[in-house]
């Protein structure tokens, strides 16, 4: 036998025990499971200990779980408290009424203390927790109890040792008549004759010296003054201590030894005998009632079998929290807000032995390695469609140049299993949050979480100092919250499978089409019309409109191109509103003057019929830059309220030697509420000039609350979202127009004909440990999109190459007059856009792209991957590749020589 065929033997034989290992190690975990229910894919399981759950797909056996089932062998790094919570389903982050920030979990706050409840489901089951140790351990020992219920509710259910252990631990008194002649004790500052008359306090348990006697009375007389909430002891009044007349009752002795209480506490326990009792005896005897701990909170979690994936949801009506309520140790009414949900946080958390990656939807795309060392710095974590610009003003220009989540999805890949997580409700309250072994536990994970109430913190200014306050949503939000989890398994759990599990998700959920197999590949020039300056009129200075590029110059700039050979434009036009780009309330369609007249806007219109060109005019629904008297904007009704209950604004213009914000140049957030009437009067006034796209600023990139406090005219996120939504199918479905929008966040995908400044790279964040073109992978076949203008980018080479690598289309922004016309404004970033510095650049490009992507663009992304340092292979349906070179050097990759900063096109057999 050849040494090849031995090592090949034994190959197989260590991959079979390695196997047989791991299934012997999956039953012993599974043992512990309860089977709850199953379909014809998948098994559910449940862990009561834990209430985890576990996941087995019958094909193949794999098994997805809940939270770690090695915490024993594999936790390094955690122990205690934050250990146990990698048991936990469900973490949540809340403040008191100082304002302070606390966290708790379903392991460490709810199942350790058994408030739980499972109820099971036709496909699933559901857990309900109460979160937050409800009672205190001493509140389950009363302080003092008849005899009669002592005997009938707690000793009745007791072993003759336990009853005597517990009698053990109080003493029988009562109040009766004394004898003739024998004195009241004397306790310093009562008048026991006053207050006892011809009565006293006997002890019947046992023979009690008068010392003991004296302490145990003043002891009972001190639990009475404070539950009545007396000064001092000689305020105690007959009627107080008239209970315990001829009533005989336990009253809990002084000298219990600390170790017993336990011990006490499980046995009245294990009678059944609650604080709820106890509350009724101390109430009765006068004495203070234990009360429960008001931070807790109620949240519920349901876990279904659908096909063959896992749906999660949290039931929005299930979300409580302590609300106006009363704290007994203050009699003040306070309010815990509920800020923050996280949902499965260690669900198939991955251990420092494994391999595999996390993915992040950050820009393009983004992967993080299991393990890869980077722990000093902080986890991941980002807000899903970024930030919400209604929360509170953003004064610096940092924020706003950080790459942004476009996607609701998440995925871990390890071994031969993975899952891909798709957020289908609440994606707009969501954060993704990743972390690799080491920076707080020993665990791998990557997870959402969700913003159920925002907050601020707003300042209070004063002469000596500044108070800082907290600011809440004036409600939770109280809608559903589901998570799907595509269960992946086999060896092949790559980047590209996960890019085509998404698109496919998308395809059934939109229905969406392929596009048309075309030669052409689109051309898209954005036109800059008016721009806003600030210019001196008469030595004062004024905002007027700069015409760039107008009705009749845009023709101009079609025609040059069409002489060049490019047929397949797509013209989008900026600044074509009265106002230039920056313009007044689109309530109605009002045209620029100085841009030309309508006669001339409407030829422009008919030699794009005439041409077949695809016409954009822009416009901003949700961003309102000039409020002028009688166009219809109510500021107190129609402007959204920051968190602080503010007219709610965007900086529109940052400093370039600070990077602070102008307070001169902003524009308001137009509320979620008057939405609907603003498109539907100016779709009034569009109609009649028959254009059949339109081009929607913000939409694709902003979603804002209208924090007002009245809880009904308040608009959370995700009611904002919704109303966008229900916008664009106004618009796209039911007028049937075209629309673009900028970067696109997933929810427009539907209604989108192209998508421009699409995110081409992942964010900057260290933890990333490569970018790669997701976004464009699960789009490429069904949707156009590119990235940002090629005259605009850094490397324009660079740029055409990243659009070869990620099958964008060209796109150029430009102005027919000179680029001049924008310094000293706010534009002055736009310096290179004069059309004819660029228009040979912009053809030879555009050739070029079209020679290749013209016969992909209706080809789906089968793969891509990295060859060598920044080189990639990318893969299109029909095994049409193509291999990028990004280095300052030629490279030799799969038997091909790739010059500095150029590609090879490897057509394949269509």
């Amino acid at each position: 036998m050849s040494s090849n065929i031995k090592i090949k033997l034994l190959f197989i034989i260590l991959l079979i025990l390695a196997v047989g290992v791991n299934t012997r190690a999956d039953n012993m975990i599974m043992n512990s499971f309860e089977k709850i229910c199953d379909n014809d894919f998948l098994i559910l399981y449940f862990k009561e200990a834990t209430t985890g759950i576990a996941i087995q797909d019958k094909s193949t056996g794999q098994i997805w779980y809940s939270s770690p089932q090695d915490l024993d062998e594999m936790e390094k790094n955690a122990s205690g408290r934050t250990k146990e919570a990698l048991k936990a389903q469900l973490a949540i982050k809340y403040y008191n009424d100082s304002d302070r920030l606390f966290d708790m979990d379903t392991y460490n706050d709810s199942v350790l203390h058994d408030q739980y409840k499972v109820t099971f489901l036709p496909n699933g089951l559901r857990v309900d927790y109460e979160i937050g140790k409800r009672w205190k351990d001493d509140d389950y020992i009363p302080g003092i109890i008849s005899k009669e219920k002592m005997e009938k509710e707690v000793l009745s259910k007791l072993s003759e040792k336990e009853q005597k252990f517990l009698l053990d631990q109080y003493h029988l008194i009562t109040l009766t008549r004394k004898e003739e002649n024998e004195a009241h004790v004397d306790i310093f500052g009562v008048d026991m004759v006053k207050l006892m008359g011809e009565n006293d306090i006997k002890v019947l348990s046992e023979n009690m010296s008068e010392r003991n006697r004296r302490r145990l009375i003043q002891e009972y007389l001190k639990k009475i003054t404070e539950g009545q909430k007396y000064t001092t002891l000689g305020n105690v009044k007959w009627e107080d201590i008239e209970p315990l007349y001829n009533n005989p009752t336990y009253i809990l002795s002084n000298d219990i030894i600390p170790w017993d209480k336990g011990d006490i506490i499980d046995t009245f326990k294990k009678a059944g005998y609650t604080p709820v009792n106890i509350q009724e005896d101390h109430s009765y005897y006068n004495y203070s009632p234990p009360w429960p701990n008001i931070g807790v909170f109620s949240l519920s979690v349901e876990y279904i079998l659908e096909e063959e994936d896992l749906v999660v949801r949290i039931p929005g009506d299930s979300i409580k929290y302590p609300k106006n309520v009363i704290n007994h140790a203050t009699g003040n009414r306070v309010t815990y807000p509920l800020c923050n949900i996280s949902v499965l946080p260690n669900f198939e958390a991955g251990n420092q032995e494994e391999n595999g990656f996390m993915l992040v939807p950050d820009g393009s795309g983004a992967i993080i390695e299991l393990n890869n060392q980077k722990t000093n710095i902080p986890p991941y974590e980002k807000p899903v469609y970024g930030k919400d610009y209604s929360v509170e003003p953003i004064s610096e220009y940092g924020p706003y140049l950080e790459s942004g989540i476009y996607m609701p999805v998440y995925a871990l890949s390890k071994g031969e299993k993975g899952f891909l997580a798709i957020i289908e409700k609440g994606d707009s309250i969501a954060n993704i949050h990743a972390q690799v072994a080491g920076m707080r536990d020993s665990y791998n994970k990557i997870y959402s979480s969700f913003q159920v109430i925002p907050r601020t913190r707003v300042s209070l200014g004063g002469d000596l100092k500044t108070l800082f306050i907290n600011m809440y949503q004036s409600r939770n939000y109280n809608r559903d919250i589901i998570i799907r989890y595509k269960l992946l398994a086999g060896n092949d759990i790559d980047y590209s499978l996960l890019a085509s599990v998404y698109q496919d998700y998308l395809v059934g959920k939109y229905n969406l089409a392929r596009l048309d197999a075309d030669e052409n590949i689109p051309f898209i020039m954005e036109v800059m019309g008016g721009i806003n300056k600030t210019v001196p009129v008469m030595g004062i200075p004024r905002r007027v409109v700069i015409p760039l590029s107008g009705y009749r110059e845009t023709a101009y700039m079609i025609e040059e191109l069409q002489n060049k050979g490019i047929d397949k434009l797509t013209v989008l036009y900026n600044g074509w509103s009265a106002g230039g780009i920056k313009h007044r309330l689109p309530n109605k369609v009002r045209l620029e003057k100085k841009l030309g007249s309508e006669k001339e806007f409407l030829e422009l219109i008919d030699l794009m019929k005439k041409d077949d060109i695809d016409f954009y005019p822009e416009i901003s629904f949700l961003n309102l830059y000039q409020n002028k008297p009688f166009d219809g904007f109510v500021t107190i009704r129609n402007n959204a309220r920051f968190l602080n209950r503010k007219y709610a604004f965007i900086y529109d213009f940052f400093w370039i030697d600070t990077y602070q914000a102008n307070d001169d140049y902003t524009k308001q957030i137009i509320s979620p509420s008057f939405l609907g009437s603003l498109v539907d009067g100016f779709m009034k006034d569009y109609r009649k000039y028959d254009i059949n796209g339109l081009a929607l600023r913000y939409i694709g990139t902003q979603i804002n609350s209208d924090f007002r406090v009245n809880v009904d005219k308040l608009i959370d996120r995700e009611q904002a979202k919704d109303i966008i939504i229900e916008q664009l199918e106004k618009i796209n479905k039911k007028d049937n127009i075209d629309l673009v929008f900028r970067e696109g966040n997933f929810y427009t995908i539907p209604y989108s004909k192209y998508i421009v400044d699409v995110p081409i790279y992942s964010g900057s964040n260290s933890l990333f440990d490569q970018g790669i073109p997701f976004y464009q992978m699960v789009l490429h076949g069904y949707k156009n999109y590119t990235g940002e203008p090629i005259n605009l980018a850094s490397k324009p080479r660079v740029q055409f190459l990243k659009l070869l690598e990620v099958g964008g289309v060209p796109y150029y922004r430009w102005s027919y007059n000179q680029a001049s016309l924008v310094k000293k404004s706010v534009f002055d970033d736009q310096y290179s856009i004069y059309f004819y510095d660029y228009l040979d650049e912009a053809v030879d490009y555009y050739h070029e792209l079209n020679s290749i992507l013209g016969k992909l663009q209706e080809k789906r992304i089968i793969r891509h991957e990295r060859l060598a340092n920044d080189v990639y292979q990318v893969t299109y349906e029909g095994d049409n590749i193509i291999i990028v070179n990004y280095n300052q050097e030629a490279v030799e990759v799969a038997g091909l020589k790739i010059d500095s900063l150029d590609y090879k096109f490897i057509k394949g057999e269509d």
